[in-house]
């Protein structure tokens, strides 16, 4: 298995072999590995059951509504839930190889999200554009709507722009937006 400084060293070639003008990121698992949260989640469960569960609960609701079921996907839902994750969060998640290599990008950077964002990039102690699908299209990766605003709103140009992520959302994204995609799981 490569190292993340491999990983990276790799990302920064192909960023400069295909003149990428443009990155987004996914935030959730690729930013911060998800098994290190799921492990506060545990160790929190009992502190707060309702709430934990309640946690499960809105995030099978979006995977349901992702598989194409007609869920509404409430406000309140969206609070709760990012609310309870930027409880679990902290800077110690995302990797200082991580960190210095996307202060070193010289290009926009972006961080593409299904819901949330801004705070809890501020738990994580990075700063950028936060593009939060939900909240601007009513809508979760992959969907063409968000494709949509990242041209359009966001000026990007598919061409000359890489999408990172850790799951088949983010591919999916990627290939409705018709940019380059890379996998990247810290």
């Amino acid at each position: 298995m490569k190292s993340l400084s491999d990983k990276l060293k790799e990302l920064s070639l192909f960023i400069e072999a295909h003149e990428i003008r443009s990155v987004s990121f996914d935030i959730d698992g690729t930013l911060y590995p998800l098994k290190t949260v799921e492990a506060r989640w545990r160790k929190n469960f009992f502190r707060s059951p309702i709430r934990s569960l309640r946690f499960l609960q809105i995030r099978k609701k979006w995977e349901n509504r992702r598989k194409g079921q007609m869920v509404e996907i409430l406000p309140s839902d969206v609070a709760e839930f990012e609310t309870y994750l930027e409880s679990l969060l902290d800077e110690t998640l995302v990797p200082l190889e991580l960190r210095l290599w996307l202060r070193s990008l010289q290009k926009d950077v972006y961080f593409l999200t299904d819901h949330g964002g801004a705070v809890k990039l501020r738990k994580l102690g990075l700063e950028g554009t936060v593009i939060d699908c939900l909240k601007e299209t009513q809508e979760l990766k992959p969907h063409p709507r968000i494709s949509e605003i990242l041209k359009g709103k966001y000026g990007i140009v598919p061409e000359r722009h890489l999408h990172l992520g850790d799951r088949w959302t983010d591919e999916a994204q990627a290939k409705l937006l018709g940019s380059y995609f890379q996998y990247l799981k810290p």
